[in-house]
Parts: structure tokens; C-alpha cells; sequence
């Protein structure tokens, strides 16, 4: 996806993530999160509030992402190394998605939602969050961090 389709997108895309996914309570704390950050592009703090504090790039054979508990008990992200830094962006960009419907204030991280991850009403809301997401905060500067090192190591404190 190119910066004309970002441009093309903000200007099309008014509708706040609860207006389109209105039976998904976690919505509203996305929407939240993407007005809270507008304008700050610290993608290393945005991924530390979502309790996201490792980003691999791994060999995957059937996806383009995916996120996991890392032995910390936060999430650990993989994106797959076959995809160029860009289309990484946007998986990066999905897999934060998944993070809304979570409680964070488990260690782990349990479920908030009743249905499965993979349900096609939070893959698509996890579609739509991506694509807001990068808007946002620009996917030639998330796709140079993601190129600037092969692993992505969020530095936290207890």
C-alpha cells in the first residue's frame, strides 16, 4: 500500500473504529489509543502501552504476522521475514489490533472477548485498526524502524 492509498484513506475514512465495529466494546479503547497518539510517532511507546515489548522478524510459512506471549508474560510480535518492511507495517499495524481485546492488567493478558481471535468480526476490526494506524503514524517511518533492525527489543522496567 502506497502513500497515495494512505492519503486517499484518511480523507475517505472519517468513521471512528466504534461506529463500524459498534457490538465490540473493545473499540472504544482503540479509537482512544489512535486519538490519544495522533501526532506523536513514537511507535516504541505506542507498542509498550499495548504491552508489546518484543517485535521478531522470523521465517513464517503461513502468515503474514503473529502474536504470542513472550516468556515475560507481555506480547511478543512476529512478523514474517518473506514480507518487505512495508506490508510489515501493516502486519505490525494488525497485530497491535489484537492487543484491544485483552485485559492488560493480567499477566498474561486474558481474553476479554468471549468468541475466538480468529473470529471474522475481529480480524476485520483488526484490519481496519492497521490501517488507521499507519495512517497515522506514517508507513515509510514504521517500515525504516522495522528495516533499521532485524529485531525490536522495547526496553521496560517492572
Amino acid at each position: 500500500m502506497g502513500n497515495s492509498f494512505i492519503i486517499r484513506f484518511r480523507e475517505e475514512n472519517t468513521m471512528k473504529l466504534t461506529e463500524k465495529f459498534p457490538t465490540l466494546s473493545f473499540a472504544r479503547d482503540a479509537d482512544e489509543f489512535i486519538r490519544k497518539w495522533s501526532g506523536n510517532a513514537d511507535i516504541v511507546a505506542q507498542l509498550r502501552e499495548r504491552r508489546i515489548y518484543r517485535v521478531e522478524i522470523v521465517p513464517l510459512f503461513v502468515s503474514g504476522a503473529g502474536i504470542l506471549f513472550g516468556d515475560d508474560g507481555n506480547f511478543l510480535v512476529w512478523l514474517n521475514d518473506f514480507y518487505p518492511p512495508e506490508e510489515q507495517a501493516y502486519s505490525l499495524g494488525h497485530e497491535i489490533g489484537h492487543t484491544f481485546h485483552f485485559d492488560l492488567s493480567k499477566t498474561p493478558p486474558r481474553s476479554s472477548y468471549p468468541r475466538q481471535a480468529q473470529d471474522p468480526v475481529v480480524e476485520s476490526f483488526c484490519k481496519e485498526f492497521s490501517l488507521l494506524w499507519v495512517a497515522q503514524n506514517s508507513e515509510n517511518k514504521i517500515a525504516r524502524r522495522i528495516s533499521n533492525q532485524a529485531k525490536l527489543l522495547v526496553q521496560h522496567s517492572l
